[in-house]
């Protein structure tokens, strides 16, 4: 772990306090799991991105949208959230 000197502004501060004591953390573990869940946030908005770019280059065929909804008809079936009805 490395110790780390930053400035903030007193607004930012006064977020972090609040949030802190809401929570019973300490600062530095308040501001550590923000920046966990900024970074984690940060790798899915990536990773969607990548996914949406794929798709777009190679979308499904007609074929495999056809055979994936087919395919999914025994999960339906076996797990109804209608009160069964087909």
């Amino acid at each position: 772990m490395v110790n780390l000197r930053i400035t903030i502004p007193d607004e930012t501060l006064e977020f972090v306090e609040k949030g802190r004591e809401a929570t019973g953390e300490t600062r530095s573990e308040f501001i550590e799991r923000i920046l966990r869940e900024a970074v984690a946030g940060s790798r899915e908005r990536d990773a969607d991105e990548r996914y949406s770019r794929a798709y777009q280059r190679c979308p499904e065929t007609e074929d495999e949208a056809a055979f994936a909804s087919y395919a999914s008809i025994d999960a339906f079936i076996d797990n109804p959230w209608d009160g069964g009805k087909p």
